[in-house]
This record gives C-alpha cells, sequence and structure tokens, in this order.
C-alpha cells in the first residue's frame, strides 16, 4: 500500500494527506514513518458528512473513504493531524490500560472469595470465628468450600504481584520521563504534571497517556472536551423561554474521566485554593460530580499556561 501511494504522489510523500477514523494502530504509524501526513476524525463526524453523499444512509467501505478523502479536501479544519508518540508513552499508554484490567480481574476474584463471609474482617477475628464451634453443614460443604478458597488464592496472589509489578514499571517511566530534561532549561511535561497537587502516579499515566497529542499540542479545548470537562456543545441549544438545559458530555475516553475525577477529588483535599472553589460551587447548588468537573476546568487552565510557560506548579503564583 505504501509504495503504491509513493507512486501516486509521485515519490514526494509530503505532498500526499491520508483520512482515518483511529488515530493509532499498525497502518496510522506506517504512513507517518514513511512521511505521509495522517489526519483523524471523530466517527460521528464522519456519519454527518456522509449525509452529504447519501441522504438514504447508504453506507460501505468504497463510499467511507471517499467521504474522508473529500471532506478532508474541503473541510481540513475539522480533522486533528496525528503524530507518533515517543516510545516511553506508547508503553505507558500500554501498561495504564492493562493496570487497569488486572484491577478489575482481582476485583472480580475477591468478590468471589468474599461469599464466604470473611467481609470486614482482619486476621484476630478470623482467628476466633475458626476456633469457635462451627454450624453444622451438609456432608461435603465445607469441603467444597475450602477447595473453591484454595482454587482462587493462587490467582489472587498471581494478580497481586502482576499488579505489584506493573506499578513499579509505570512509575520507573513516570521518573525516566520527569528526569528525561533535567539539567536544562526546559522541563518534561510529565514532571510538570506530576508538580500539581494531589496528583500521584496511576492518575498521571493515564493523562499523559491517553491525553498525549492534546497535552503536547498545548490545546485546553481538545483536552476539556476529550475528558469530558466540558458541556454537551448543542446542550445550550435545549431551550424554551427561561429554561435551559446543559448537558453532560458523554462522548469522551473513559480512562481519562476517570483520572479527572481522581485529579479534582484529590485536589480539594490537599490544595487550599481548590478547596474554597469547591465549596463555592456546592453553595451555588451544583452536585458533587458537575463540581468535580467544574473543579477539573480549573486545573486545565492551570496545566495548560504551566506547559505554555514550562514552568512547575508554585502555590504562590496560583494564590497571587
Amino acid at each position: 500500500m505504501v509504495d503504491w501511494l509513493r507512486q501516486q504522489a509521485l515519490a514526494s510523500p509530503q505532498a500526499l494527506a491520508a483520512a482515518i477514523e483511529v488515530p493509532r494502530g499498525a497502518i496510522v504509524e506506517t504512513l507517518l514513518e514513511h512521511g505521509f501526513a495522517v489526519f483523524s476524525i471523530n466517527p460521528k463526524q464522519l456519519d454527518r458528512f456522509r449525509d452529504r453523499y447519501s441522504p438514504a444512509g447508504a453506507k460501505d467501505d468504497r463510499r467511507d473513504a471517499f467521504v474522508l478523502a473529500d471532506a478532508l479536501r474541503t473541510d481540513m479544519h475539522c480533522f486533528r493531524a496525528v503524530r507518533l508518540d515517543e516510545p516511553a508513552m506508547i508503553r505507558l499508554r500500554e501498561l495504564s490500560r492493562l493496570e487497569d484490567e488486572l484491577s478489575q480481574e482481582q476485583t472480580r476474584a475477591i468478590n468471589r472469595l468474599r461469599e464466604h463471609r470473611i467481609r470486614r474482617r482482619d486476621a484476630s477475628q478470623v482467628q476466633a470465628t475458626l476456633k469457635s464451634k462451627p454450624l453444622t453443614l451438609a456432608p461435603g460443604a465445607a469441603d467444597a468450600a475450602q477447595e473453591h478458597t484454595l482454587l482462587l488464592l493462587p490467582r489472587l496472589r498471581l494478580l497481586h504481584r502482576q499488579r505489584t509489578d506493573l506499578t513499579r514499571r509505570i512509575s520507573a517511566i513516570l521518573e525516566e520521563l520527569a528526569s528525561a530534561a533535567e539539567g536544562q532549561s526546559e522541563h518534561h511535561d510529565a514532571a510538570i504534571l506530576l508538580s500539581l497537587p494531589g496528583l500521584g502516579r496511576k492518575v498521571a499515566a493515564m493523562m499523559l497517556s491517553e491525553a498525549s497529542q492534546a497535552i503536547a499540542e498545548r490545546d485546553y479545548h481538545a483536552l476539556r472536551c476529550y475528558s469530558g470537562a466540558a458541556p454537551h456543545p448543542e446542550g445550550t441549544r435545549h431551550q424554551s423561554g427561561k429554561k435551559k438545559v446543559v448537558l453532560m458530555r458523554r462522548g469522551c475516553n473513559e480512562r481519562l474521566r476517570n483520572a479527572l475525577y481522581h485529579c479534582s477529588r484529590t485536589s480539594i483535599v490537599w490544595d487550599p485554593a481548590s478547596k474554597a472553589a469547591y465549596a463555592q460551587l456546592r453553595v451555588r447548588g451544583h452536585s458533587h460530580g458537575r463540581a468535580l468537573r467544574g473543579m477539573a476546568d480549573r486545573w486545565f487552565k492551570v496545566l495548560i499556561a504551566m506547559l505554555r510557560n514550562n514552568t512547575l506548579y508554585d502555590i504562590e503564583r496560583r494564590t497571587a
């Protein structure tokens, strides 16, 4: 495919632009490595562009390819230029997502073990219960429960070791990124992000890996939309008379939304200014979640200013 595209571009890859929905993958990386410009678009936007050529809703791969190419030619401002992330960022993204998968698997295994009524008990309470007179069970019930528990414990130990190893690897990558610019006049984005109050390893890994392009481009609007902090763009259109409804943005990156929630939640504990702003939002009648999204929007403004000026977080400058 690349050879054919080079022939069409007369051996000048920079003269050809490719449009695609998914902004990452083997095809995208191959095109970028060979010098082609690649632009991505949200699938919902592509669906709207498709209505230009087929109001009946007909859809096939050939038509989608034509719609993508023609829309890129006429409406390039609706597309986003795709760039290759640095190797450490790609590795960080995969490890961070794998950590979430292992966490979910561990939770499921723990829930299966908790069916045997050992919830909220420490070791001394469990030991006292084991020494007390047991209830009379049907023959074989105790043996079955014991076998069930013995089968689950090795799986829990394995998941715990894997999560511990992932934590160590992710921390090492973040330290490597944060110290990459030591001794220079500029700070790495990881060091700037980690300087925010209350922001830890897991949230920093999610934000750096899931919003790498928006952070690299210092794009405040893309960052708040991609994370769900911005309200729905069509929410203000639901109005009749004096009634106006603003809807929560559902189309966003769920992992980034979760990172944003925990970042805002911890900031009101560690940062006095955030705590005061959160209290004001609650007094105005906002729910807990809505107030946290408002806090996140404020932190995005601070973060983008820090990234553009290449400065670490300074509470004195924030207060001033």
